[in-house]
């Protein structure tokens, strides 16, 4: 099943990764789509993931992975830990 990713008013789809190719992945870190561990290049920390999903929900971006943490629970340590993003997710919080 593929999935499509939308980023404003462009979209693409994501093929989904099977076989050998799925076993050297890794779900990005903020869509959680996966990817080849090469095409997750860029890295955010997890205030800026919390920073997006605010800005995005304040957008009225109705997302289904921006249901993922209570951020009351998120300790002030955690929130400097990075995060492999794919390039679109990159280009969403630059």
């Amino acid at each position: 099943m593929a999935r499509l990713i939308t980023h404003g008013s462009v979209g693409h789809y994501q093929r989904p990764l099977v076989g050998i190719a799925h076993l050297r992945s890794r779900p990005c870190g903020y869509c959680e789509t996966p990817f080849r561990l090469s095409e997750l290049e860029n890295q955010l920390s997890l205030k800026m993931v919390l920073q997006l999903d605010r800005h995005l929900q304040r957008r009225g971006r109705a997302l289904e992975w921006l249901r993922r943490v209570d951020r009351s629970v998120v300790a002030v340590a955690q929130l400097l830990k990075t995060l492999p993003v794919c390039h679109s997710c990159y280009s969403l919080y630059t």
